[in-house]
């Protein structure tokens, strides 16, 4: 089925080892015409999950308001993907469109390692390259081993799997190296996409759950193919990075965008930070009432400290001391008395 598409990446493969006779240097510059070619949809992809990133809030909204109606719920939505011109498949694009790819070089590098390769002139340098002395006769090449042709680069023969035979354990290293590679860029990729908007990012569970889940299952995959195809996908993915990188800083659409999202978070920064804060319990300016409370004792005591009472009536005066050191009250006193015995 995929022998159609097979056919024309040996050719291309054996065209870029006539440049630079490497095998793994060929793979790298085969990955970088593909890649070349599917730019278009790789940026139509990335601004279509930001923008489904952007709207995730309005999504979930429309979801609670029609979870117990499905058929209301899809009209929704698609009026909604319409409004806004998204298209919730658009990022699954690029991917969809490497997969005939993943499938033909994977069919070709079994073709082009197989005694004779398939798919190759005669006359090209792959074809020699790899099968050495070519025997007409028997229609079998002297490179060949165990009826498996060799294919080495970057200190692996990358005709062969992580889980194929090899001689020692140090030479499976470099295999197991390329897969771990290979998952790693997968995830900063995704985790790059997310970190333009972190919050619509984490209002989707059910995406950050898939994105987790992508790259375990091409883990999977990569185990188990040619390391051949395992190096494509490893410099697909560094590419895309760099796509997506390069989209950020000169992509019109996307920095516009990007400004806007900036403005919005420092008009909502700037709007926190000139609301009134209200005083807790624990600060140390005391309450309204505290305060007035307080005055109310100072006033009182005050006022006792000066002779005055609470229902404003006046103390009787103090004795006023004499030049003797004695009260006037006090001497009075005597004498009172004795006018008093007199009028008797």
């Amino acid at each position: 089925m995929f022998e159609a598409i097979a056919k024309p990446l040996a050719s291309l493969l054996a065209f870029f080892y006539g440049l630079v006779p490497n095998y793994g240097i060929a793979i790298i510059l085969l990955t970088v015409v593909v890649m070349l070619v599917l730019t278009p949809f790789t940026v139509k992809s990335t601004r279509s999950m930001l923008a489904m990133q952007r709207l995730q809030p309005e999504i979930k909204r429309l979801q609670q308001q029609h979870k117990n109606d499905r058929q209301a719920l899809n009209e929704a939505m698609m009026a909604f993907y319409k409004e806004h011109n998204v298209n919730p498949l658009g990022g699954c694009l690029p991917m969809l469109l490497q997969m005939p790819v993943f499938f033909g070089l994977y069919e070709a590098i079994r073709g082009v390692t197989h005694n004779p390769p398939k798919g190759l002139e005669h006359s090209s340098d792959l074809f020699k390259a790899l099968c050495g002395t070519y025997n007409a006769v028997s229609n079998t090449c002297s490179s060949a081993v165990n009826g498996h042709i060799p294919m080495k680069s970057f200190g692996m023969d990358l005709a062969n799997a992580a889980t194929s035979h090899h001689s020692s354990v140090v030479a499976a290293i470099p295999f197991w190296m390329l897969i771990a590679l290979t998952t790693a860029t997968q995830y900063y990729q995704q985790r790059q996409l997310n970190n333009r908007n972190p919050q619509a990012a984490a209002a989707n569970p059910q995406l950050q759950m898939t994105q987790k889940l992508f790259p375990i299952i091409f883990l999977v995959i990569y185990i188990n193919i040619p390391a051949a195809v395992v190096l494509y996908f490893l410099v697909s993915n560094l590419l895309r990075i760099a796509q997506q990188g390069a989209m950020w800083k000169w992509d019109p659409k996307l920095v516009a965008e990007v400004a806007t999202d900036k403005r919005e978070i420092e008009s909502k920064t700037i709007d926190a930070k000139a609301k009134p804060v209200t005083k807790g319990k624990n600060d140390r300016t005391p309450a309204k009432g505290i305060q007035s409370g307080n005055q109310s004792k100072q006033n009182n005591q005050n006022k006792a400290e000066s002779g005055q009472s609470g229902n404003g009536a006046k103390p009787p005066p103090k004795p006023t001391p004499n030049k003797s050191g004695g009260s006037t009250g006090a001497r009075s006193a005597p004498r009172q008395r004795g006018r008093a015995r007199r009028g008797r």
